[in-house]
């Protein structure tokens, strides 16, 4: 049985990993289906500098998920 990289001698630091790759992200959850991705960049744009800023959308059905995504381009930016 092969150990993942994770087990291996040197294990990953996940939790600083984590701060490095998603301080800037921020998850907005129980969005309106009426939601658009410059909406959601309004809602956020008084925080700091918007990276992207994207909601998330049914590949089938075209409706929202209700969820979405803004990056800052800061981790400061990020801290509401």
């Amino acid at each position: 049985m092969q150990s993942s990289p994770s087990m291996g001698s040197q294990p990953y630091d996940l939790e600083s990993l984590g701060d490095e790759l998603s301080s800037t992200n921020l998850f907005v959850a129980n969005l309106p289906d009426t939601t658009t991705d410059e909406a959601l960049r309004s809602m956020f744009c008084n925080f700091g500098t918007i990276v992207s800023c994207k909601v998330m959308v049914d590949f089938n059905t075209g409706r929202t998920r209700g969820f979405g995504f803004v990056k800052f381009s800061s981790p400061s930016e990020g801290l509401l």
